[in-house]
């Protein structure tokens, strides 16, 4: 498994992935801290503490890079099935399932991976940037770092499982927009605030939305040996 995990890996060029990873980075901490700016202009704080702010910056990666790993989806599956390349990979003596899987792998690994650095990297520049032009009136404690850090990693989970979910809508017609639009509008509604109110606030909502995410991964390719893949 591990062999086919770098093979896939070796076939994406991760070279543009990192590229566009900085550049949605540069943005989102440039929106967070620019909107902060503008609030303060008229008088008032944008956030009143550290902890609604990196919320929001969670919410914004979260949505960024779930439409990251709908488009390494739609790459790496749907058009090798579109464009029938996969016929040749499916020519040599490896299990169906076995490439399939390795393909989930990265993508799963891929969100996972960068959720959590890009969280880190946006949060740790809008904090210096704050300590420096007093945007928050609070002072971020330890505490809020370790409830903090424990919120991240299981939203960062959830997030990950729900991006395996556009594989199953973009294979019903093998449409490359119908996987990128899918897996958007999953994770808007996780995400969606109505007057302080989001379902990902819920742990048991995403985390159910995580399994059926990967359950419909996995019913994808479970009939996959024996599927017409033309």
């Amino acid at each position: 498994m591990l062999k086919l995990i770098q093979l896939e890996f070796k076939k994406v060029r991760f070279s543009g992935y990192i590229r566009g990873i900085i550049i949605a980075n540069v943005l989102i901490a440039l929106f967070v801290t620019g909107i902060t700016f503008l609030e303060q202009l008229e008088g008032i704080y944008a956030f009143q503490t550290y902890g609604e702010a990196f919320s929001l910056i969670n919410v914004l990666v979260q949505v960024t890079f779930v439409v990251f790993a709908a488009v390494l989806i739609a790459r790496l599956v749907i058009e090798e099935y579109k464009y029938k390349t996969i016929t040749v990979m499916f020519s040599y003596p490896i299990q169906r399932k076995k490439l399939f899987a390795a393909k989930l792998i990265i993508v799963f690994f891929f969100t996972f991976v960068t959720i959590l650095l890009s969280n880190a990297f946006v949060t740790t520049a809008f904090f210096f940037l704050s300590e420096h032009f007093s945007l928050v009136p609070d002072q971020l404690s330890h505490y809020l770092l370790i409830d903090h850090a424990k919120s991240l990693l299981i939203s960062t989970a959830t997030s990950s499982g729900i991006s395996l979910a556009p594989v199953y809508f973009g294979m019903l017609k093998k449409s490359v927009p119908t996987t990128i639009v899918s897996g958007l509008l999953l994770i808007a509604i996780v995400t969606s605030n109505n007057n302080g109110f989001s379902l990902s606030s819920i742990t048991i909502i995403p985390v159910t939305l995580a399994c059926i995410g990967i359950l419909l991964a996995y019913l994808t390719f479970r009939n996959i040996e024996e599927a017409d893949v033309l």
